[in-house]
């Protein structure tokens, strides 16, 4: 829920998501419709202007060169000897401890899953330290970044130590260390765990990112990134320029995010994210990103704090992203999620299942078509938090917000409406406003639905927010649903007119 740091222009500081108490739902009588068009709904009254979008910028024309890069070879020399647009074929095999800035029109093009670029430095010399195994004269780790769990000391710090391929558990202090854990000593830069590591490849995550800069139509494509020592918030591959395109990528167990984004129509396809610790893919501040067909699984394996950021995606003060057709599944966190004044963005055809926060999360942003979706078995991390979290979908604090033709089952609550006091944005006041819940397959299997708020006087039951035309799977005697303090039956819910 936060928005990013103040390296990439962060926004006002914002009061933090709580638990609420249950006070109002809208009681607006619907009118059942036969048919929804399912597009991006436009209402005005929101109190603000988009952000203009920057003007396209000239990639230079592809230079003609093509260079071979040989496994274990520079990929940066071979960048600094080359034009700008040149094609870089990555060899098969290993690049171990490579960072790259591309120029402008590069494409760095793998041989698929056997091109690996590997973040980390191989760790020798492991000598007996008492009773834990010690190897020392490592540099000094970074400052910290980002918010972690009580349970994750060192979430926020950039090392990860990984024994035969298996990332071990960071603590905080040396006498915590046991056979699946490490500490590192960031004031004398030595590492201990607490199994021998004879016989065992152990590699220190070192290299910040793979692929990081600002020049203008980079394409990477057909390789793999991993063990990399992202900080929170930024990927092994930050693509900080306009219109790049990253494609058939597997970015794996990265300390922080495995793609990250900030450039204006920038292409994520066929990308396959997991085991981050963090999140799979983030964004902020692009106009018109296109993601599709990507895989985001059990992500947040530092354990950062999910409600400050962690999870499958998120997203920042975007402009018509379109988020399609792609599998979210199994992450510490939310699923999808779009926060901090998001607009015109588009989640369509996607499938967000067993993620431990929402499936779906629109918070605090406006103009967002929610459409066809699979969302199951998410939101109950949140079970100790309470109240409407833990959505399969679940809008917050947002407007203009269409929830259409989406499969719902088996989540903590279902489809779920909050609003809170979050101030005030670039468009103006942050209040749930014209939402539309419509022609959606909704199961409640102890869960509710239902719009809640903790504003007292609030005036949401005047904001066109409408459940109208969906199919109900409920037990006729459940209280399933949260209405004005209330958590009543379906034929309640009738009678005050949603369907």
């Amino acid at each position: 829920m936060n928005a990013d740091d103040a390296s990439t222009g962060s926004a006002e500081a914002e009061p933090p998501r709580r638990r609420g108490r249950l006070i109002a739902l809208v009681a607006l009588v619907a009118v059942v419709v036969a048919a929804v068009a399912v597009g991006a709904v436009a209402r005005s009254g929101d109190g603000g202007d988009a952000p203009t979008a920057q003007p396209p910028v000239a990639v230079p024309d592809p230079s003609g060169v093509v260079v071979d890069v040989p496994a274990g070879t520079s990929i940066q020399a071979a960048v600094d000897a080359n034009p700008a647009g040149t094609t870089f074929r990555l060899g098969p095999g290993l690049f171990q401890g490579q960072g790259v800035t591309p120029k402008a029109g590069d494409v760095f093009e793998g041989s698929g899953a056997a091109t690996v670029l590997d973040g980390s430095t191989t760790l020798t010399g492991w000598a007996p330290d008492g009773r834990t195994w010690s190897v020392s004269g490592l540099p000094a780790g970074a400052a910290p970044q980002g918010q972690c769990r009580d349970d994750a000391p060192r979430c926020d710090k950039q090392e990860e130590l990984f024994r035969d391929g298996v990332r071990l558990r960071a603590v905080g202090r040396l006498r915590d260390v046991d056979a699946d854990s490490w500490w590192f000593d960031d004031k004398t830069g030595t590492a201990h765990v607490g199994a021998d590591p004879a016989g065992s490849t152990m590699l220190l995550s070192v290299v910040p990112s793979a692929f990081d800069g600002d020049a203008p139509g980079v394409t990477v494509r057909d390789l793999s990134v991993t063990h990399y020592a992202t900080r929170a918030q930024r990927g092994a591959i930050n693509a900080l320029g306009r219109q790049w395109t990253i494609e058939r990528v597997v970015a794996a167990d990265n300390h922080a995010v495995g793609v990250y984004f900030t450039g204006d129509g920038t292409v994520v396809r066929d990308v396959v994210s997991r085991g981050n610790g963090q999140l799979g893919l983030s964004g902020s501040g692009a106009t018109g990103a296109v993601v599709e067909r990507v895989e985001l699984a059990d992500n947040n394996q530092a354990r950062f704090d999910d409600e400050w950021e962690a999870g499958g995606a998120k997203f920042t003060r975007t402009t018509g992203v379109r988020f399609t057709d792609s599998y979210v599944h199994g992450n510490d966190g939310a699923g999808i999620w779009f926060d901090e004044s998001a607009q015109d963005t588009v989640i369509d055809g996607n499938r967000s299942v067993g993620n431990t926060g929402a499936g779906i999360f629109y918070e605090i942003s406006r103009r967002g078509t929610i459409t066809n979706n699979v969302v199951r078995g998410n939101g109950f991390g949140e079970q100790e938090r309470g109240w409407l979290w833990g959505g399969g979908i679940q809008v917050a604090a947002s407007w203009e917000v269409t929830v259409v033709g989406n499969e719902v089952a088996g989540n903590f609550n279902a489809v779920t409406v909050i609003q809170q006091d979050r101030g005030s944005g670039p468009f103006g006041k942050r209040s749930v406003e014209d939402v539309l819940v419509t022609g959606n397959s909704i199961s409640l299997d102890g869960g509710l639905a239902g719009a809640v708020t903790d504003v007292r006087g609030s005036d949401l039951f005047e904001r066109r927010i409408s459940f109208e035309g969906n199919l109900y799977s409920v037990d006729p005697a459940a209280k399933a649903f949260a209405w004005d303090g209330d958590e009543v039956t379906i034929a309640r819910w009738n009678e005050l007119g949603f369907s």
